[in-house]
This record gives C-alpha cells, structure tokens and sequence, in this order.
C-alpha cells in the first residue's frame, strides 16, 4: 500500500497529505492500492509515506516500474498469441460449434418497475394528514386542548 500510495504521489505532483486526501475520496485509487470497497476513512497516515519513500531509492523506483512495464508487455504478447490461435482453431471448423459463454452478466436493476409510492402521489399526502391527526389528537388531551372541530358532534344530530 505504501509503494502504491508513494507511486500516486509521484503522478499527481502532490504532497503525502494531499495524495492521503486524494486516496480517501477516491474510490479507483483505493481500488489500485488493492482495497476491496470504499472507505472514506484515510487508509494511512502521511507520516507513514516518508518510511516507504526512504526504503525506496530512486534507482528501486526505476527498475520496479520497468519490471511491471515487462510483465505488461509480456502478458500483452502471450493474450495475442493465443488471439492468433483461437482465430486459427475458429477458422479450421465449419462454423456449426459457437462459442461457449463466459463470464458474469451484471444486469443493473434500475430499470425495474418496482411498486414504490412517489412524494408527488396524493396517497402519501393523504398518509401523512393522517398521521399528523393522530398525533394532534394524541396530544390535545395532554395540553388541555380542545379536540378538532372533525371529532366534535355535528350540529345537526
């Protein structure tokens, strides 16, 4: 985490207190420091980032982001080789044999009707009036009030 921390450091040109901040509000770069969910809490402390920054020396720093470029680049060759080698193995049938499906479908449930009563709708209002009656009416007798005028007998009867 402090490597991670002290490489976003170094790319934003700030400071250990300001790439902290910047590490607590933002959920890709808490990804990349390798936490699995958002924390709104600072994962480290930025007196903890002049240790790290000691440990590694420039050269280190150099030849860690070379490695990484290496292992990228290696992997990018081996995903193409075997590219090259599905598309030759697809192009030897005869077409009958689909491909099998992989993977995770994220379906995004927003969309989905749901029974949810809106604030615009006339029974919440409604619900809301309600309410509010019975708790006049809960506190009327505790003040000395008189009851609402709906609660009295109508004058005709």
């Amino acid at each position: 985490m402090g490597l991670g921390a002290l490489l976003i450091k170094e790319h934003l040109g700030i400071s250990d207190r300001e790439a902290v901040e910047q590490i607590s509000e933002n959920p890709s770069l808490q990804y990349f420091l390798g936490l699995m969910e958002y924390q709104d809490t600072p994962p480290l402390d930025p007196s903890l980032m002049t240790p790290f920054r000691k440990r590694f020396d420039k050269k280190m720093l150099i030849e860690i982001n070379e490695s990484i470029v290496q292992g990228a680049r290696d992997e990018a060759a081996h995903q193409e080789v075997s590219t090259e080698r599905n598309r030759d193995n697809d192009s030897d049938t005869d077409g009958d044999d689909l491909p099998s499906n992989n993977g995770k479908l994220i379906a995004d449930a927003t969309c989905t009707p749901a029974d949810i009563a809106y604030p615009t709708d006339l029974s919440l209002v409604n619900e809301a009036r309600d309410k509010s009656e019975e708790i006049i009416d809960a506190i009327c007798p505790l003040h000395r009030y008189p009851p609402k005028a709906s609660n009295l007998p109508s004058k005709g009867a």
